[in-house]
């Protein structure tokens, strides 16, 4: 069964590369089944930057929303860290 658990999706990725910001922000607006708590940008150098992505929702929904931003081409990592909500881990 999928439990209710938070997490945060990490990104880096170049935001030169054509359409790929518009890509991530429309992933994040579609995925109704996750609650996306906050998001950090954080610009690492000119070309490069990272994202994190703090989310709430049932284990299978996140694993569902990372597995969608990991699909998009250019991205150059992408991690998921499971946290708990005090009881349950993803």
């Amino acid at each position: 069964t999928s439990q209710a658990v938070v997490g945060v999706v990490s990104l880096i990725y170049d935001h030169h590369r054509r359409g790929l910001t518009d890509k991530l922000i429309e992933i994040q607006h579609d995925s109704s089944d996750v609650k996306i708590l906050a998001t950090l940008h954080i610009h690492l150098d000119h070309d490069n930057c990272l994202e994190i992505i703090s989310v709430s929702g049932l284990s299978s929904d996140i694993k569902k929303f990372y597995s969608h931003l990991k699909s998009v081409k250019g991205l150059k990592h992408v991690s998921l860290t499971p946290a708990t909500r005090g009881k349950n881990i993803l």
